[in-house]
């Protein structure tokens, strides 16, 4: 039963990564800059719409790493705190980027959000 586990979750984590690499590779090739991350995401969203990749061939895999996220969190606190010096003289410029990111951010999942609503209600 172990055997079957660990296969279970190696193949999961080949998934995962093998679209991370095709995410990287996408955005090395793209004429602007976009995340690989980013471009990773809307590589396994289409394979999750189009069936290719089922929920069951991610799942225990996908639920333990965002069981666990905060620890990819540990290395950019350790940047923050190395770096702190550069941030006391710009702190109120991160303050207005980051409230006006929150903002917009916060409008459009709102406005999304509102739209899919008018749209499922919409009777065909």
């Amino acid at each position: 039963m172990e055997y079957h586990n660990a296969m279970k979750i190696l193949s999961q984590l080949t998934i995962i990564f093998l679209v991370s690499l095709l995410g990287e590779s996408i955005s090395l090739i793209l004429p602007f800059p976009m995340p690989g991350s980013i471009a990773a995401l809307g590589v396994m969203l289409i394979l999750l719409f189009a069936k290719v990749v089922k929920e069951e061939h991610i799942k225990e895999t996908s639920k333990y790493i965002l069981d666990n996220i905060a620890i990819f969190f540990i290395p950019s606190c350790v940047g923050i705190i190395e770096h702190l010096g550069l941030l006391k003289s710009s702190w109120w410029k991160i303050i207005i980027v980051s409230s006006l990111s929150f903002l917009i951010t916060f409008l459009a999942a709102g406005y999304t959000v509102k739209a899919v609503i008018m749209l499922t209600r919409r009777k065909p």
